[in-house]
């Protein structure tokens, strides 16, 4: 006969809140930080980055992910065009 369960106790530093904007980006908030963070899904590497917004507001925080998304697939589309452009030299 199985003894009582315990019950798991959250980590603070659980997801409180979080918000899906598009595709690969999100903001969420853990309850250890006032601040709300981003996650964005590179797909060329196959992996999420994530980073503070340092925005305590979630229309602000909407805002710099926005940014941060666009910024962030710009580079890595050029530093890609330019690995494809060095790899077929003969």
């Amino acid at each position: 006969m199985a003894g009582p369960k315990k019950k798991t106790k959250k980590s603070i530093n659980s997801i409180k809140s979080k918000k899906h904007l598009r595709k690969g980006l999100m903001i969420y908030k853990t309850g250890r930080s006032p601040y709300w963070h981003i996650r964005l899904r590179d797909p060329l590497l196959g992996r999420y980055i994530s980073r503070s917004s340092k925005e305590t507001t979630r229309l602000e925080a909407i805002w710099v992910a926005h940014e941060f998304a666009d910024t962030y697939h710009s580079k890595a589309n050029s530093d890609f065009a330019q690995i494809k452009a060095v790899s077929f030299e003969h």
